[in-house]
């Protein structure tokens, strides 16, 4: 089979530009054959273009001025915000948990006061409570007291009463003997 005979860009004289290098074998297939295309660099191109940039003009860089250092300064010092959607959802969990936290420790030390107020409260009533009963007990023992001496007391009224009137009665007696006695004999009684 026929050879084709390698493409070849050439400039309007005729100068071939670039190379072309077959791929595979042109014997073997019978399809076109795919070439790679590689340019020729000759040492007079790169002399040429080292001389071109040699004579081009570049602007040299000034130097900058105290502010804008300043500036740049500042920028290098900021911190980049989060901008990605998970970034930002990551550092709203992550204060959601804080707020969480301190939250649950108020709630710990709010349940902690109510239970110390709670037991101050209980222990306030019992003892309250066990002086009332103190003070209950004491009023019974004086009213108990009381009430014994009163009984006494009465007791005692009766006895005088009673022996005031067992003196009465005897006397009573003594001058009906008495009396009758005189009645007989006519004589008067010494009472």
């Amino acid at each position: 089979m026929k050879n084709k005979e390698p493409w070849y860009a050439t400039t309007a004289d005729g100068v071939p530009l670039v190379a072309a290098v077959p791929l595979v074998d042109a014997q073997e297939e019978e399809e076109e054959i795919p070439v790679l295309v590689v340019p020729p660099v000759t040492t007079s191109e790169v002399v040429a273009f080292a001389a071109a940039a040699e004579t081009t003009d570049h602007p040299q860089p000034s130097a900058p001025t105290l502010e804008e250092s300043f500036q740049q300064q500042l920028s290098l010092k900021e911190v980049p915000t989060s901008t990605t959607r998970r970034e930002q959802k990551r550092e709203f969990k992550r204060e959601w948990r804080t707020m969480k936290r301190q939250a649950k420790q108020e709630w710990r030390q709010m349940k902690r006061d109510a239970k110390l107020e709670a037991r101050a409260l209980k222990r306030e009533f019992r003892s309250e409570k066990r002086a009332l009963g103190r003070n209950l007990s004491d009023v019974k023992q004086d009213l108990k007291q009381e009430k014994q001496m009163m009984k006494d007391d009465a007791k005692q009224i009766k006895w005088d009463a009673k022996s005031k009137i067992q003196e009465k009665k005897r006397e009573l007696h003594h001058m009906k003997r008495c009396m009758r006695k005189n009645m007989l004999a006519g004589t008067f009684c010494c009472h």
